[in-house]
């Protein structure tokens, strides 16, 4: 694969959510961070930001949204940006919640995430 450069189009599967409220998809290996990206969505995303490591992107055109996909109660959420999962289901926004303070404990904490599994309850709603 020729190296990424800022302005292509790829297409992206959002494979998980992350701190800060984007969607991760990788393509060919290389973690691309999608904001409003959710788990299950896919389409063309327009590359914003190139590293080593990671890049960014813009999702330009959703050709499936993911199965916890929702229409936002508020119309501003897409301009406003201060409600980053107003689109995710509120029993699914509960859910990676959780996932993420569990990836956090073990990533930081170097908490084994099978015993965090059993540690970590749900969030009441």
């Amino acid at each position: 694969m020729r190296k990424l450069q800022k302005g292509d189009l790829l297409e992206v599967t959002i494979d998980k959510l992350v701190s800060g409220g984007e969607g991760l998809g990788k393509v060919f290996g290389y973690p691309v961070f999608v904001p409003g990206g959710l788990p299950g969505d896919h389409g063309a995303v327009e590359m914003v930001s190139v590293k080593k490591d990671y890049g960014r992107g813009l999702m330009v055109q959703r050709w499936d949204d993911g199965p916890t996909r929702v229409v936002p109660p508020c119309p501003l959420t897409e301009s406003c940006g201060g409600c980053q999962w107003q689109h995710l289901d509120y029993s699914a926004q509960l859910e990676n919640k959780r996932a993420l303070l569990i990836e956090t404990l073990s990533r930081l904490g170097k908490l084994p995430e099978v015993e965090l599994e059993n540690w970590v309850k749900a969030p009441l709603g």
